[in-house]
């Protein structure tokens, strides 16, 4: 869930002039020109052009993301100490220019990879290959994996449920509470087309963090999420993300299969449709926690608003009516006063 670039808060934070200072005095640099990247749940990402190279600068926009926007810092320089060469390195960190915390990386030239090319799939397969591959753990029981990623999600569940009564009424609690009873019972009638299940390192975002460079090479940015989880929730996720036809889903599930061998015999198209259940629901969750921090921090609910209302029309044919009536009702009446 990727918001449009807030330029307002890079206008009234005179977020440009802070970025030639930095350079300047830090590094001796000047800026020649800057441009927007993108722009994350609490961070901003911007191109920074200088006579001697470019580079790309990510900002964090409030203090509770800067822990998760400065460790990328480290995260990155371990990925490239593992031996992977599809990881931009780490260059600075400045938290006095950028009260909140600031990264400067290696800039990438390419542009988006196109995932309607086979080859583009296969490379990705074998990128992720390589990266799985580190505290790899395979469990006997992948249900139980799956079990484990349906804890964390009914604890998301709760904490948006009890933590933010000033967004959340009471037709969204009732709603989440009949969804994660609809969902239980799916998920025990489902527990035997689950084989064994793989753990291992992550990168946990990728659909929307790869580039493809003028010699065709595929690098994955953005960092700061990974970590060592379910295999099958990355596969899973960055097939649905990547928004592939049944035919390019098969192709790239092949193809990993092929270049990690371990995860032969998991069934992703038909263990995936499981997963997928959740994602109409994590996306009402995550919109909620968004919106509460754009808030407060007067940036953007208006978009959170609106992506959670598409996120309540996906429930309509995955739940029963009475579950997508009290999420469709609540809201709708959400309380929100925008400033």
């Amino acid at each position: 869930m990727r918001a449009e670039i807030n330029k307002q808060y890079l206008k009234e934070n005179k977020i440009y002039d802070k970025v030639k200072s930095l350079f300047s005095n830090n590094y001796g640099l000047d800026v020649m020109d800057i441009q927007p990247l993108g722009q994350g749940v609490g961070s901003v990402v911007l191109k920074i052009n200088t006579l001697e190279k470019d580079f790309a600068i990510k900002i964090c926009m409030y203090p509770e993301r800067t822990e998760k926007v400065i460790g990328e810092f480290s995260m990155r320089n371990k990925m490239i100490n593992l031996g992977l060469d599809f990881v931009p390195k780490s260059l600075w960190i400045d938290r006095n220019i950028f009260e909140n915390g600031a990264v400067i990386f290696d800039y990438i030239d390419g542009i988006s990879p196109d995932f309607t090319k086979k080859q583009n799939l296969y490379k990705l397969a074998q990128v992720l290959s390589k990266i799985h591959i580190h505290n790899l753990k395979r469990i006997p029981d992948g249900y139980q994996v799956f079990q484990d990623h349906f804890k964390y999600f009914k604890g998301l569940v709760l904490k948006i449920s009890t933590k933010y009564d000033h967004i959340v009424n009471v037709d969204i609690k009732k709603g989440m509470k009949l969804a994660l009873s609809e969902l239980n019972q799916s998920f025990t009638a489902k527990r035997s087309k689950f084989t064994h299940g793989l753990i291992g390192l992550c990168h946990d975002d990728v659909a929307s963090n790869c580039i493809i460079d003028p010699k065709e090479k595929i690098w994955l940015v953005d960092w700061e999420n990974s970590c060592v989880e379910d295999i099958v929730e990355e596969i899973v996720y960055t097939t649905f993300d990547l928004d592939l036809n049944k035919t390019l889903k098969t192709y790239f599930i092949d193809s990993y299969q092929e270049s990690f061998p371990q995860s032969k015999n998991i069934n992703f198209l038909e263990i995936g449709e499981i997963y997928l259940e959740m994602v109409p629901i994590f996306n009402i969750c995550w919109g909620i926690d968004f919106l509460d921090v754009n808030l407060r921090r007067n940036l953007q609910p208006e978009f959170y608003v609106n992506e959670i209302k598409k996120s309540v029309k996906g429930l309509k044919h995955k739940f029963s009516p009475e579950t997508y009536k009290y999420f469709e009702r609540g809201i709708r009446n959400l309380n929100i006063n925008f400033k």
